[in-house]
């Protein structure tokens, strides 16, 4: 992977979270990962309520495994102390600072003076995002809790509000081999990756698909997130295929998912009874007459054995065998 493709990476990370909104599932994946990462910066623990800008920006870091380069924090003033603290990472104070995709992005919209291009804003940040992409001097960025939602925003180089910018050490996860930054295949069962509450991509997507197939209910919608409802059906499947029942996905559960879902098992054939003459509305004597069994004129058995009657009974009333009965009633 080159620079260039750690930042892409990072990029695709964010734009994952496209479209959470503040108390939806994915916005609680993302503030319920944050919350897992060990030692929690300061000791604070998100909650739903709380501002996240900072706390998506830690989320990507924690997901994408590279708190080493971008340390994790829920407050944007915090963070860039971290950066101005870092001996990998650096922080860019400059307002005009032209980014790169990837670079963190701070803003103070207390930055109320009108000659803000050639003035560097020194005032507390209040919000965060990730340059997504950069276009000459057009910037477009993906900020958590832009208007309470995952969002992209556009904006010029030295635009105004922007107070700095946090710069992660991309170069240090670069090994010089070129990798095209696709979206990768699913992977095959042999190489399923162990998935839980809180994670994102590809193979959520394919998990929650497989556990459609074999019937998940309620449905799951496929958005690559695992939260509360994915863990449910995990925990339901398991229960089914009597495996481990932690709502974790490991090779165990990944075998069983793999498999093809047993379809409904097909009820068995009934015996079709012996064909007989529907009963007319009148009732059992008028079908007893149209059987030859009574004689219309005379209402006495014409040509018939008592068990003949018997039978003829049972098969009026669609009970088939009768005469097998060793103790036939009338």
């Amino acid at each position: 992977m080159t620079e260039q493709q750690a930042r892409q990476k990072a990029v695709e990370t964010a734009k994952a979270g496209l479209g959470a909104v503040q108390g939806d599932e994915k916005h609680k994946q993302i503030i319920d990962r944050y919350n897992s990462f060990s030692p929690l910066p300061r000791g604070y623990k998100v909650k739903y309520t709380d501002a996240w800008c900072a706390t998506y920006i830690s989320y990507i870091a924690i997901r994408l495994g590279w708190t080493d380069i971008m340390p994790p924090e829920c407050g944007c003033g915090e963070m860039i102390k971290l950066y101005q603290q870092h001996k990998l990472s650096e922080w860019e104070e400059r307002d005009d600072y032209v980014p790169q995709i990837g670079d963190i992005i701070m803003y103070d919209w207390d930055d109320g003076v009108s000659n803000y291009a050639t003035t560097d804003n020194t005032g507390w940040p209040e919000h965060v995002g990730m340059v997504s992409a950069v276009n000459g001097n057009n910037l477009a960025i993906i900020e958590g809790n832009y208007s309470k939602s995952v969002k992209e925003r556009q904006m010029q180089v030295n635009g105004r509000y922007i107070r700095g910018y946090c710069l992660p050490a991309y170069h240090l996860k670069a090994d010089g081999v070129d990798e095209p930054v696709t979206v990768a295949p699913a992977p095959a069962p042999a190489t399923r990756s162990t998935l839980r509450n809180g994670d994102w991509g590809d193979a959520v997507a394919v998990l929650q698909s497989r556990l459609n197939a074999h019937g998940a209910n309620p449905k799951l919608t496929v958005d690559g997130g695992f939260g509360k409802l994915t863990e449910t059906a995990v925990r339901a499947f398991q229960a089914t295929k009597k495996l481990l029942v932690d709502g974790v996905v490991g090779t165990a559960t990944w075998a069983e998912l793999d498999k093809e879902p047993q379809s409904a098992a097909t009820p068995p054939a009934t015996a079709t009874p012996p064909a007989t003459t529907a009963p007319p509305v009148g009732g059992a004597k008028e079908w007893a007459v149209a059987q030859g069994i009574f004689s219309a004129s005379t209402n006495l058995a014409a040509a018939a054995t008592k068990q003949d009657i018997v039978d003829a009974l049972y098969a009026y009333a669609g009970i088939p065998g009768a005469s097998a009965n060793p103790n036939p009633t009338a």
